[in-house]
């Protein structure tokens, strides 16, 4: 009997949760992915096949690139089925590749089953390093303001093969060089596992000093990375200080910036000229001529001329400088050429000349021969040019200094580690661009800066337009020895400057007035400026927050505003109310977030100019039109005042129209609150109107003038050509005066007219004179046009004269202008009778000859009338003569008549004498 046969229709079958592992060694069962031998691989399948029914006969392995294969050389390899483990040897394994290892278990009917393991990478390269920061933070920590912890973070460390396994991280105060154990002395590696951020706490760390965060990578195969460290941070406790920068060190304002010769002017033949640019001091020009007959021109504005000719006989020119003008289109200057010119002639020679000409501008083929007062140099093929008053407004004084496509550099020396300060001033001439002005940029540089300055968009000194600018850099020195430049930024532009200084800044104490205002008083409603200093040697400054209120340290016009980097500021959408207190607040904020407060004092907002009430000429205090010639000028006005800003000072000009100082220019008065001006000038031409202005300035700098009305100035007295007087005579009787007599004794009354002047009449004075003493004074009797005079006692047939004289509104009198008259107070006296005689023809004869007495020549008036009781009046005649002869046709024998002849005298009195006629048969 046998001992049967088992049937076995399966093959080997796996135990669940068990499967072939990579190891490292034949007594570890732990699954690995990564390796470091490239010579061999050992791999375990303990308890992972089992068979039942017929068991396990053997197992066969191998080594592949894929599950289950068996790329290598060597094939599949039969092991004892009580096998658990294999070592593959002789290797040459790819490094970064993987490797499967497989067995398959054969049961005693053969059949078999296989599983691979989940393979092994080959890794022999320790990770990449990547990037360590400083602090916790996604941005590296450059500064921190505490001193008991210290973090870290790091990115990018990798491994090409396997994985990394954990990091190691250490704090020390220098970064890790491989010489020493600086980068741990402050803390040893730990492991971090796989965080990638890391903060230490416990810490004593220093104030000024770095430090440095170093982190190591390992991989899955135990390979360690090159330790890298942090740029390190500093520690920095302390708080921005606040700077004064007052201690001058260098002030250019160009006011003697000149250029100057290196070397004499040569010695010139006849016929030769040579001219000069921009000589300051024309002493400093030394020329000679080769003969003594040729002439030397030495001065001519700042040109220095040495021109060697014969002088021209015929035409008596003279060598010497010619000069023209032309406008310069890039700077819109107007320039001036100057032409020296050396001219030779004869007696009957046509002049020849030679002539040099140039511009003031300096070009580079001059600057050889040129150098600047001052230590300051021109560098490039350059233009440059001091502009004066008369071509550009400097900031200050006389002149500003204009770059052109230059450079222009000054050595200082300064103090090494110390903070300075350099202050300076830009304007620009605008130039040609799509036909607009464009604002350009410049350029400074020196002891470590290097900033473009933007005329377009900083503080306007000016408010209108564009006016000068302020800037301020400040910098730290590295060495004794510093050369700054100035330059355009780009070759179209032009920029001009002035007040250039350098400060050297000091600590000083915090302060709540550490802010500069611009302005002693704000006059503009909408804009301020302001700047100040802060310094932080550890850390420097980040960014500065500033704000404006109405109270120390409030907000009520601006809050707390942040304005990168910048100290110096304008705010132009402010809303300023006159008599406003304005304060800024500044808060300077360093690297490592540490801050410190300053604020300005207090600045009113004055808006208004001063009042001056009012303004007169003249010496007292009515207002004149016009004035007496003299050499005495004055002006009166009420007290000027400013309540808010008060009072800076005033000044006094004179001119021939209103608000001009064409007479005299603008003077400071010494003490305003006098009320009264006078100044001597030279004299006028008669009919000069002359007008004062008073101007006065606030304590904000707004300014007020007022005008008077004028006066004219007069030297003549008025006039008297046409003027003429009438006397008003009296009437007395009905028979009017003859001639310049009148019958009164005790008084006068007459009229003028016919008085000029074209400063008008103030007034008159008349006077009664005889013919050889006054009779009267002159007496003042205003502005009328007649006068009366009485209570005279003037003789009788005694001739008299009445005087008028106009006086002017200066007090000038003209010529008096009089007439004559005489007085006659006497009536006729009747010393006879009138007689009558008929003739034989029947005319009638009337005498009346020796019948009245008088000193005077008599008009007679003779009436014949019908008898008396009658109204009729048959005759009525004047007559110089004592008789009359009536014919028939008048009169006839037969009736009766009256006869009636009244004397009259100059003055018109008169006597009467009658009588009656008789018809001739009557008559005796």
């Amino acid at each position: 009997k046998s001992e049967g046969i088992r049937t076995d229709i399966t093959p080997p079958q796996l135990r669940k949760r068990y499967r072939p592992t990579d190891i490292t060694n034949s007594t570890d069962t732990n699954d690995i992915d990564y390796q470091t031998s490239i010579t061999e691989v050992k791999f375990n399948w303990y308890n992972v096949f089992f068979d039942a029914e017929s068991g396990l006969a053997y197992f066969e392995v191998a080594l592949g690139t894929v599950e289950g294969g068996s790329s290598l050389s060597f094939g599949f390899q039969r092991v004892s089925h009580t096998a658990t483990n294999h070592k593959f040897t002789g290797l040459n394994l790819t490094p970064g590749r993987r490797y499967y290892s497989t067995v398959c278990a054969y049961n005693n009917v053969g059949f078999q089953t296989c599983l691979s393991t989940d393979g092994v990478l080959i890794d022999t390269s320790k990770p990449l390093v990547g990037v360590v920061t400083d602090g916790v933070s996604l941005h590296d920590l450059r500064y921190q303001n505490f001193t008991t912890s210290l973090g870290g973070r790091w990115h990018g460390f990798v491994d090409l093969h396997s994985f990394i396994r954990y990091y190691e991280w250490a704090i020390g105060s220098a970064p890790y060089s491989g010489t020493d154990e600086l980068y741990r002395d402050v803390m040893g590696w730990e492991n971090t596992g796989l965080n990638l951020t890391m903060r230490r706490e416990g810490l004593s760390l220093e104030h000024n000093k770095m430090y440095y965060v170093t982190v190591r990578a390992v991989d899955a195969a135990g390979f360690m990375s090159d330790p890298v460290s942090s740029n390190g941070v500093l520690i920095d406790t302390t708080a921005p200080q606040l700077m004064l920068c007052d201690q001058l060190i260098m002030e250019e304002n160009f006011e003697d910036f000149t250029y100057r010769l290196n070397d004499e002017l040569p010695v010139l033949t006849s016929n030769q000229s040579i001219l000069t640019e921009s000589v300051y001091d024309t002493t400093q020009c030394t020329c000679s001529c080769a003969s003594d007959n040729h002439t030397v021109d030495l001065q001519f504005q700042s040109h220095c001329c040495c021109a060697c000719g014969v002088v021209s006989l015929n035409s008596g020119i003279q060598p010497g400088i010619y000069h023209t003008s032309f406008v310069d289109q890039q700077s819109y200057l107007q320039q001036l050429t100057h032409c020296c010119c050396a001219y030779s002639a004869s007696q009957f020679d046509v002049p020849s000349y030679t002539c040099v000409c140039d511009v003031e501008d300096i070009t580079a083929d001059q600057l050889g021969n040129y150098t600047l007062r001052g230590n300051w140099e021109l560098r490039n093929d350059s233009v440059s040019q001091t502009l004066t008053e008369s071509q550009f407004i400097p900031r200050s004084g006389q002149r500003s200094f204009l770059l052109r496509d230059t450079i222009i550099s000054k050595e200082l020396s300064l103090q090494v580690g110390v903070l300075h300060d350099i202050v300076f001033f830009a304007n620009y001439l605008g130039v040609r661009g799509d036909s607009i002005l464009k604002p350009p940029k410049g350029r400074v540089m020196g002891a470590g800066i290097d900033h473009v300055f933007d005329l377009n968009s900083h503080i306007w000194e000016s408010e209108i337009g564009y006016g000068w600018r302020r800037f301020a850099f400040q910098f730290v020195p590295r060495v004794a020895t510093v050369d700054f430049t100035f330059e355009p930024y780009d070759q179209s532009y032009t920029i001009v400057l002035d007040d250039i200084s350098v400060y050297r800044c000091v600590t000083q104490p915090s302060s709540i007035t550490g802010v500069t205002l611009y302005d002693t008083y704000y006059t503009t409603p909408n804009l301020l400026q302001a700047s100040w200093v802060m310094y932080d040697p550890e850390s420097y400054m980040n960014f500065y927050f500033w704000a404006i209120g109405t109270i120390s340290g409030g907000q009520q016009l601006q809050p707390y505003t942040l304005i990168g980097n910048s100290s110096q500021i304008s705010a132009m959408h402010l809303s300023m109310q006159q008599g406003t207190t304005v304060f800024v607040s500044a808060v300077g904020v360093n690297n490592a977030f540490l801050s410190n407060y300053t604020g300005s004092i207090g600045v009113n907002v004055e808006l208004t100019a001063p009042i001056i009430p009012r303004v007169w000429d003249g010496q007292g205090d009515d207002d004149i039109e016009y004035q007496l010639i003299d050499t005495v000028i004055y002006m009166g006005y009420e007290i000027p005042y400013d309540r808010e800003s008060g009072i800076k000072y005033c000044e006094w000009a004179i001119g021939k129209s209103e608000g001009s100082s064409n007479v005299r220019e603008f003077t400071r008065i010494p003490d305003y609150t006098v009320g009264h001006l006078e100044a001597q000038h030279e004299m006028f031409p008669d009919d000069t109107k002359l007008y004062s202005t008073l101007r006065c300035f606030n304590g904000a700098d707004l300014e007020s003038q007022l005008t008077t009305n004028g006066f004219t100035i007069v030297n003549d007295p008025p006039s008297s050509t046409g003027a003429s007087v009438t006397i008003l005579y009296p009437q007395y009787t009905p028979f009017p005066k003859r001639g310049n007599f009148q019958a009164s004794s005790d008084h006068i009354q007459f009229f003028w007219e016919g008085f000029q002047d074209v400063t008008g009449l103030e007034s008159y004075e008349c006077r009664i004179g005889g013919k050889f003493s006054a009779i009267t004074e002159w007496v003042n009797v205003g502005l009328v046009h007649q006068a009366y005079f009485e209570n005279l006692k003037l003789i009788n047939r005694q001739i008299y004269y009445v005087y008028v004289r106009a006086i002017n509104l200066v007090g000038l009198k003209s010529e008096p202008v009089f007439t004559s008259f005489y007085v006659e107070i006497k009536s006729p006296a009747i010393t006879g009778y009138i007689r009558t005689t008929w003739d034989r023809r029947g005319y009638l004869d009337i005498d009346w000859t020796d019948s009245f007495s008088h000193t005077s020549d008599l008009k007679y008036e003779f009436i014949m009338g019908d008898p008396p009781g009658s109204d009729s009046v048959r005759s009525r005649l004047s007559t110089d003569l004592s008789t009359i002869r009536l014919p028939p046709s008048e009169v006839n024998q037969v009736s009766f008549y009256s006869i009636t002849v009244t004397a009259i005298t100059n003055s018109g009195l008169t006597n009467t004498i009658s009588r009656l006629v008789y018809p001739a048969s009557a008559a005796n």
